[in-house]
């Protein structure tokens, strides 16, 4: 790890709550959250996509 690192043998403390609030911040901003909310729209979105794949494939006409 020293040598990937230039000599660097630990990493730097983080944690989501301190280090990411600057990000977070430009993502609300943005309209583009990263919070649980969002997760859970994203989630629902790709499971109806999922969803409906499966029943156009399902019905699709055999080759």
């Amino acid at each position: 790890m020293k040598k990937e690192y230039l000599g660097e043998d630990r990493f730097y403390p983080m944690t989501y709550k301190e280090t990411w609030r600057p990000i977070r911040e430009v993502a609300e901003k943005s309209g583009t959250p990263y919070n649980k909310a969002a997760y859970e729209a994203q989630m629902k979105r790709e499971a109806e996509a999922a969803a409906k794949k499966a029943v156009e494939q399902a019905t699709a006409p055999k080759p």
